[in-house]
């Protein structure tokens, strides 16, 4: 499948390089996607799969390496109303021209 530039692929839970969240980002990545991830770094802390605090940027330098626009937020999307908050952060990269 692969998708036109103006598609933004909005995928949660990409606070690990390793995870499937990140390889789920970059496999819509070279489909073709722009990429908005989420991450929550307390949680990952909580349940014992913290990792090095600076993965979720790296991830998003890998994807803009890819030519893909790449931005991201953490934020804790278990508080209800968080949600929306995401998807007005992921509307700017409908238009790739603001990243470059």
């Amino acid at each position: 499948m692969s998708l036109s530039q103006s598609k933004v692929a909005l995928v949660t839970g990409v606070s690990r390089k390793a995870g499937i969240g990140a390889a789920i980002a970059r496999e819509l990545a070279r489909d073709g996607a722009n990429i908005f991830i989420t991450y929550y770094r307390p949680y990952d802390h909580e349940v014992g799969l913290a990792s090095d605090p600076d993965e979720p940027q790296s991830l998003l330098v890998e994807l803009r390496d890819m030519g893909r626009c790449a931005d991201g937020l953490e934020l804790d999307l278990s508080i209800p109303k968080r949600q929306s908050i995401c998807l007005t952060a992921s509307k700017p990269l409908s238009d790739a021209s603001r990243f470059w």
